[in-house]
């Protein structure tokens, strides 16, 4: 549940100040930090090297497509569980770390918002639980949500051999489009489209996720009558495939070495979804 309010927390925080955004901080992750690193590097910069999300988990997991010796691609397959479990409490280690050379700036009131799980905790325990038992209950639980952010967050979209990683042929060097170089970097899942209760909990609708960023997650369905005609109109289509492909190519991704050749085709899973 943490990590599926946490995800659902994510579309707020693309959004002006609201209260729901302050759901993402029960997961020891800090609104301020995602606005950098997702609503800004990641959003602006999709899977180029300027990506946080791509270069933050670098010497760990290399997701670009680069020389990788033989220990690089083992060690990555083997952390990319360690990293999906440890990344709530690796954030807050960092900040704590940190904390000093900011002059605890990185610090905020809201940052008490995750005490607020264990407090309703201790309130609410039997009487032979003990305040350690909350301790590690609570910890237990962040544990389990930060997996499932982990493994969902980095197997949803946008790590797959088919889709644009920097180091890979673009479209254009000259013609930038924008909006075709996010659906370069971008697939959607079959089992996810049509669900608002999982688009909202697992980041579906990616696709128009990115080219509408701080739109709700409940409207973006709406979009796709007049998405679809504006496809056709460039003669491309958002590529949808199973969550398993995702699954799939993320770890394939991870032990790539060698660049696309070509830019990516955007008709090779073509979204059969009905105008």
């Amino acid at each position: 549940m943490l990590g599926m309010m946490t995800i659902a927390g994510h579309n707020y925080v693309h959004q002006k100040d609201n209260f729901r955004m302050y759901y993402f901080q029960f997961s020891l992750l800090q609104i301020r930090e995602w606005r950098i690193s997702h609503a800004l590097s990641h959003h602006l910069h999709t899977n180029a090297i300027d990506d946080l999300e791509i270069s933050m988990y670098e010497p760990l997991l290399f997701y670009l497509p680069v020389k990788k010796s033989v220990r690089d691609i083992i060690s990555s397959l083997l952390l990319a569980p360690v990293i999906w479990v440890t990344m709530f409490h690796g954030a807050l280690i960092k900040r704590i770390l940190f904390a000093k050379k900011c002059n605890f700036t990185n610090f905020g009131l809201s940052d008490l918002i995750p005490l607020l799980l264990p407090t309703v905790m201790c309130l609410f325990r039997g009487e032979n639980t003990s305040i350690i038992d909350v301790f590690l209950m609570w910890n237990f639980i962040i544990l389990v949500g930060s997996t499932y952010l982990g493994f969902v967050g980095l197997h949803a979209a946008h790590h797959h051999p088919d889709i644009f990683h920097d180091g890979d042929v673009p479209r254009s060097s000259t013609n930038y489009d924008w909006g075709l170089s996010q659906l370069d970097a971008v697939m959607d899942r079959k089992e996810i489209t049509g669900s608002h209760f999982l688009v909202l909990t697992n980041f579906g609708d990616h696709a128009l996720h990115h080219l509408f960023p701080t739109l709700d997650h409940g409207l973006l369905e709406l979009l796709y009558p007049t998405f679809k005609r504006v496809l056709r109109q460039f003669d491309v289509d958002v590529r949808c495939v199973s969550q398993w492909d995702t699954i799939k190519g993320g770890f394939q991704q991870l032990v790539k070495v060698n660049p696309n050749s070509s830019a990516p085709d955007l008709k090779k899973y073509s979204n059969s979804k009905d105008d």
